[in-house]
């Protein structure tokens, strides 16, 4: 049976510069992850390091508008690298089993 999420965190995440990787440590016990950009920009992201500021493969689009949900998956401890426009705000919300 999958574990129940009870605790929400949520952090912005500023992008000051468009050719700069962003990172936001995801926390221990994470069940439930999702982001999406404040501006309805898109944002450039990925699960390791110096991908997404150069474009440089592999790395995912989430497309303008749209939202980043990952459920019931082993993902504590991880970094998400994002990079967007500048100005951009990345809204992400966590759920914790603590």
């Amino acid at each position: 049976m999958p574990q129940l999420a009870s605790t929400p965190v949520v952090f912005n995440l500023q992008i000051g510069a468009a050719t700069t990787e962003y990172s936001y440590v995801i926390p221990n016990d994470c069940v439930k992850l999702r982001f999406q950009n404040r501006n309805n920009n898109l944002v450039r992201y990925a699960f390791e390091p110096q991908k997404v500021a150069a474009s440089a493969d592999p790395y995912m689009t989430l497309k303008a508008g749209g939202v980043f949900e990952l459920i019931n998956a082993d993902v504590e401890q991880k970094t998400l690298y994002v990079a967007g426009t500048s100005g951009d705000v990345i809204e992400i919300e966590v759920w914790t089993q603590s």
